[in-house]
């Protein structure tokens, strides 16, 4: 029983550091395009890679196989198949935007509220 349950855990084990690490052609083409709107935008992003390395800075270049992050002073090239995740805060306008749509509809709501029951 112990012999099975060891060999599970092996196939499992293996399996899953086989599947995860092959980042198709969409995704590929999913990270080349938010890094061409980060670039123009100039914000800063935090990349997660399939290597688990985690870097933040801004994008300073991209090329059509790969890009170039700074990073604490320094440039890091990275190629488009390594990155698993790339993602930018959200843009300060929008997110006042948000929390004042946000506000409002809570007053309002309130508002309603306590003329449906002042009666």
């Amino acid at each position: 029983m112990k012999t099975a349950v060891a060999v599970v855990l092996m196939f499992v084990l293996v399996g899953q550091s086989l599947w995860a690490g092959v980042p198709d052609q969409k995704h590929e083409a999913k990270i080349r395009k938010r890094v061409s709107q980060y670039l123009e935008d100039g914000r800063r992003v935090s990349v997660e890679t399939y290597d688990d390395r985690k870097l933040a800075g801004v994008i300073s270049q991209a090329a059509p196989d790969d890009f170039v992050l700074i990073n604490a002073g320094r440039l890091v090239t990275l190629r488009y198949g390594e990155v698993r995740k790339i993602k930018a805060p959200m843009d300060p306008q929008k997110r006042s935007i948000i929390a004042t749509m946000a506000v409002l509809g809570g007053l309002f709501g309130t508002l309603l509220y306590v003329a449906a029951h002042d009666q």
